[in-house]
């Protein structure tokens, strides 16, 4: 239901999932780069981050800015309130 209340945005991107115990974060980093030198605008979602929340979303390694990490939080907050 989530997804549909904000238009279902998981419709239009493709995604690499990548599990594992060991070398994830490497090797998100190298497919990363691969796809932006190929000329694709990539989301990279990495996880623990080191030294502020905003580390963990990127696009084309740019670091999310402040006030469109929150605004996105505000969306959904509001979004998961007004739909309890």
């Amino acid at each position: 239901k989530a997804t549909s209340l904000l238009g279902n945005p998981h419709l239009d991107m493709r995604y690499i999932h990548v599990t594992g115990t060991n070398g994830k974060g490497s090797v998100c980093w190298k497919l990363a780069r691969t796809l932006e030198n190929a000329g694709y605008k990539v989301g990279l979602f990495s996880s623990p981050h080191i030294s502020s929340y905003r580390e963990r979303f990127r696009i084309n390694r740019q670091i999310i800015n402040e006030a469109a990490l929150l605004g996105y939080l505000d969306r959904v907050l509001n979004m998961a309130h007004d739909n309890k």
